[in-house]
């Protein structure tokens, strides 16, 4: 049974302007090191976007807003070694589903100048 779905979309360019006047800590703020060490690998800014777009469309899919950057590192956007990507949930956010049996699956794609995040949580039945 679905318990929620979110889906978000980050224009590439805006991000990377928000990235550049931002205070230059605020991506160890929302961005886990492992997110950030993949990133560096890749294009940072694409692949930053596309993870901050499954993070918003977690907190879309659980009915919840960003009430503190710092939480987004709660949401850690990791890849499986076949390149899946996953969601590893931390702290408080583990905890608001620790009472469902449930999984969670996510999409990222990226095309042109933008980043989609999809997000589905379902319950085991």
């Amino acid at each position: 049974m679905i318990y929620g779905i979110g889906i978000d979309i980050q224009d590439i360019s805006k991000f990377e302007e928000t990235l550049n006047r931002s205070n230059p800590h605020f991506i160890q703020r929302v961005f886990t090191k492992r997110e950030r060490e993949y990133a560096k690998e890749l294009d940072i800014n694409q692949t930053l976007a596309g993870k901050w777009a499954v993070k918003e469309a977690f907190l879309k899919a659980i009915g919840k807003g960003i009430t503190n950057l710092r939480s987004l590192k709660n949401i850690e956007v990791d890849n499986l070694p076949n390149g899946k990507p996953h969601i590893n949930l931390y702290s408080d956010l583990r905890d608001k589903l620790s009472d469902l049996e449930y999984k969670i699956d996510v999409s990222i794609s990226h095309s042109g100048n933008y980043a989609v995040g999809l997000v589905v949580i379902s319950r085991k039945l």
